[in-house]
């Protein structure tokens, strides 16, 4: 089985993939998760680190909260036509 899977690597040099999918999708894993370890320790490490400041006035203006809804709508409605079309 191996020459036939090595024969046909020979004649098609260009269909060959590059990287296979699991190993993106683990790597990814991987990765996402050095990120979130690197953060927790800069955070057990230097926890005297500056901070935004909390004197700051908090309120969000109006709009933003119409845009939020805005896109929560336009993004429902993207993935129903998407999941329709699939039927």
């Amino acid at each position: 089985m191996a020459r036939v899977h090595r024969a046909r690597l020979r004649q098609h040099p260009r269909r060959q993939q590059i990287v296979h999918p699991l190993l993106v999708f683990w790597g990814g894993m991987f990765l996402g998760l050095a990120v979130v370890i690197g953060i927790a320790l800069f955070g057990l490490l230097y926890p005297g680190f500056p901070v935004a400041d909390s004197r700051r006035d908090r309120s969000l203006p109006l709009w933003s909260y119409g845009a939020v809804a805005l896109c929560c709508a336009a993004g429902c409605m993207v993935v129903s036509q998407w999941l329709e079309r699939d039927e």
